[in-house]
């Protein structure tokens, strides 16, 4: 049996995960309802409007906000027909798979195609195949895609705030809120995994389902609200500061403790480093000993040339006053052996 085709105004619908604001951010889940809008096939028409195919995007709406990833809010069809194509395209129907504006980190795709309609296409054929169910019965089917489309977003909107609940150190009640969050986002792509099937029944059970672990997540929520009102101290937004300031003093102990670990390994370096210097240490202070005591024996030696040169100054003076009356002893000495010598030739 067929699948309804997608065209323009269709849904593509999915749980994201985001990043909250936090520190650090947290990742937590957003519903993505998209409007298939962008890329259809203006030229094939289903059911009087542009048809989809796989390649064809949706837009977001409303914004994933506060999500602190930059979400683009694109949604794109990646799976289609294998039999039926449009413009050479595989046409897109009810539950085939589409990515969205999740993170890369989040499990992916999870994005489906949610439409209704009396034109369907099914798996085989080389040519387009399309199959009219009893409008009554179309219609049927497309109000409760439609409700079940609804029941998923509310279904991750209750997870949403369930998370806020159970990240709130202020309030009570906080693994009541993270299991009822889980019971939440699974109910939620449940649904969108009994759209996919084409089978009332199983998008009838996953409804209720939904919609009780909706109710459940409800009282959580009016409880904490509750909760909240009653508390005029502020502690909620304190225990939230508190929280963030937590973190980031963990953050802060573990570049302490990596900076002591440095600091113990560089001990260790000195240690060894000094146990290498100590006999060097004692070389030089006997070398120093060797040198201040070589430098006591030259003063005693300077002191003694001093004292030398202070007696030998004036008897050098003597000596070459000596020397010169010698000199000239001899030189008168020799004028009278030649005046002798004159005076008897």
């Amino acid at each position: 049996m067929g699948k309804p085709c997608a065209k323009q105004g269709d849904q593509i619908v999915a749980v994201d995960t985001h990043l909250y604001p936090g520190s650090p951010p947290v990742p937590g889940p957003h519903p993505y309802t998209g409007i298939i809008q962008i890329k259809t096939h203006p030229t094939i028409n289903v059911m009087g409007m542009p048809s989809a195919t796989v390649g064809t995007k949706s837009m977001n709406t409303p914004p994933h906000v506060p999500a602190v990833d930059g979400p683009n809010n694109i949604g794109e069809i990646i799976m289609g027909s294998t039999g039926v194509k449009f413009n050479n395209q595989m046409v897109g129907r009810l539950g085939d798979i589409a990515n969205t504006c999740q993170i890369a980190s989040a499990p992916a795709p999870l994005g489906q195609v949610v439409c209704g309609g009396t034109v369907l296409a099914g798996e085989i054929g080389v040519a387009v195949v399309v199959v009219v169910q009893q409008p009554i019965v179309a219609q049927a089917a497309q109000m409760q895609a439609a409700e079940a489309v609804e029941l998923q977003k509310e279904a991750a909107a209750t997870a949403a705030a369930l998370q806020k609940i159970w990240s709130d150190l202020g309030l009570g009640g906080g693994s009541a809120a993270a299991a009822a969050a889980t019971n939440c986002s699974e109910a939620s792509a449940n649904i969108g995994a009994a759209l996919a099937s084409n089978d009332p029944d199983a998008v009838a059970s996953s409804c209720a389902d939904a919609q009780q672990a909706i109710d459940e997540g409800n009282e959580i929520i009016a409880a904490a609200e509750e909760e909240e009102e009653s508390r005029s101290d502020r502690s909620g937004e304190y225990m939230r500061a508190a929280q963030t300031n937590a973190r980031q003093a963990q953050n802060m102990a573990n570049r302490a403790q990596r900076a002591a670990s440095s600091a113990s390994s560089a001990s260790d370096a000195a240690r060894m480093g000094a146990d290498q210097i100590g006999p060097l240490t004692e070389a030089r202070d006997e070398a120093q000993e060797r040198v201040d005591a070589a430098t006591e024996v030259r003063e005693q030696a300077q002191e003694r040339y001093d004292q030398a040169q202070d007696v030998f100054e004036p008897q050098d003076e003597a000596y070459q006053a000596a020397r010169k009356a010698k000199i000239k002893a001899r030189d008168a000495l020799n004028k009278a052996k030649r005046e002798l010598k004159k005076a008897g030739g």
